[in-house]
């Protein structure tokens, strides 16, 4: 970049701006360190007055230090885009100022300079805007998706970054993914057992309603250890998990279970699940995925080592359901109270950023639909949780999904895809049936038939 030269000027001659300056000059010790040691790389901007237009740090330094002099440029010298730079910096001065706006002003300067020189980096940027490195990062990172309202919507300047950030994860994800898929994955057969169709399902023939089709994608009846080692498809990235808890509850009196079924639960039950979900979570699990596990206290250590082991972390804190209605067992009813929560552990592969922030506990009764499963998770419960990891990249499995609500759930807040397994065939056929609902519900809201 080709600039005029600068010369020497008095520091006691320089007069400062009446404009609102910056309420901190900041740490100045990296940059008197610096000036000490090698001098002023950059002048200062000053006009033909005398009075400073860029360098406000530089030049304080000089005046701590009692150096009488200090390397200037003219404002009139200067080029049409370090002019630019100019007003990058009046802006983002100004505290009033929207961070969107700030953000849209940089990438305006930033895009200007590359189309300019054609070599220019962010760090170039940061340097003659007078920005850290990481902020100027920061700031792109969200202009470019701005539109996105989860990003240009969001309170704060570090949110919407932390929103930019996640969304750019999920997005080079989902490429490298597809990039893999067309250089390794051979067209083949689309079987139930190697890619989870519902092509064995009585309730997807050609001649149900299109509902009943998109549900019997959507819920399968098949054993998970069975269906996990011949999985071949694309890797999920949130995993919903309520597997029996290993409390033999089909031989509690309890649960209400005369009216809405038994199903095994015994601990080699449990074991043989998590022990399954583990040994193909290579194949399961993209790169950054998010488990929500229910369990029971009672195999909370070898719950949690059993994933650390894997390579997850686990949150120090549970995921809790409340049940509103107060139903739950008692264990002994002479010595120990009602248990009316639920807990779930929040399990993470790789680094999945959230999406949105929630309370780590909900309140909600407990499920008693007809043919209700009777261990049914609450719809409304999971789409309180779900909402901290769903969107449009997400692709949920729900190994044991039993009435469906984890499916439900993650399609009715807009998840990319969602897939639940079912063993019983009567609950996989109840899944189905009120999945098909919500979706003709969802439909005939806006205006059409399905």
């Amino acid at each position: 970049m080709a600039i005029s030269s600068s010369t020497s000027f008095p520091v006691s001659a320089i007069k400062l701006r009446e404009v609102k300056a910056r309420s901190s000059l900041g740490d100045l010790t990296d940059l008197t360190t610096s000036i000490k040691n090698v001098g002023l790389i950059h002048p200062v901007i000053i006009d033909r007055d005398g009075t400073l237009w860029a360098g406000e740090r530089r030049y304080q330094v000089h005046v701590n230090l009692g150096i009488p002099s200090i390397e200037v440029r003219y404002l009139d010298d200067l080029s049409e885009l370090e002019k630019m730079a100019l007003e990058v910096d009046e802006n983002i001065r100004r505290e009033e100022m929207p961070w969107q706006d700030v953000c849209r002003t940089v990438k305006r300067y930033h895009e200007k300079a590359i189309a300019t020189f054609g070599q220019w980096s962010q760090d170039k940027t940061a340097d003659t805007i007078g920005q850290s490195r990481a902020q100027v990062a920061k700031l792109l990172i969200v202009a470019e998706r701005l539109d996105d309202m989860r990003v240009g919507g969001a309170a704060t300047l570090q949110t919407a970054a932390q929103q930019a950030m996640r969304l750019n994860d999920l997005a080079r994800e989902q490429e490298t993914q597809a990039i893999v898929s067309a250089i390794f994955e051979a067209p083949k057969p689309k079987t139930h057992e190697d890619i989870g169709t519902a092509a064995e399902h009585p309730s997807a023939t050609a001649s149900r309603p299109k509902a009943d089709d998109i549900a019997a994608q959507h819920i399968l009846t098949a054993s998970f250890l069975d269906w996990a080692p011949k999985y071949s498809g694309a890797p999920f990235n949130l995993l919903h998990c309520d597997f029996p808890y290993g409390i033999d509850f089909q031989d509690s009196e309890q649960g209400g279970k005369g009216s809405r079924g038994l199903y095994e639960d015994g601990p080699e039950v449990y074991f043989a699940l998590l022990d399954c979900l583990l040994r193909n979570r290579q194949r399961l699990l993209s790169n950054n995925a998010v488990c929500i596990f229910w369990y029971s206290r009672k195999f909370y250590d070898q719950t949690r080592s059993a994933f650390t082991g894997a390579g997850a972390q686990v949150w120090h804190n549970d995921l809790i359901w409340h049940k509103t209605d107060n139903k739950g067992i008692v264990s002994d009813v002479s010595r120990y109270p009602r248990h009316v929560y639920e807990t779930a552990m929040l399990v993470r592969f790789g680094d999945p950023k959230v999406a949105k922030v929630k309370a780590d506990i909900y309140g909600a009764p407990t499920v008693r639909e007809p043919n209700a499963h009777a261990s049914e998770k609450p719809q409304p419960m999971l789409q309180h949780f779900f909402e901290m990891y769903v969107d449009e990249y997400t692709r949920m499995l729900d190994p044991t999904c039993g009435s469906g609500s984890s499916v439900r759930a993650a399609l009715a807040l807009g998840a990319g895809s969602a897939l639940g397994l079912e063993l019983d065939p009567q609950y996989a056929e109840v899944s189905r049936g009120r999945l098909a609902d919500q979706l003709r519900k969802a439909r005939l809201t806006e205006g059409l038939t399905l």
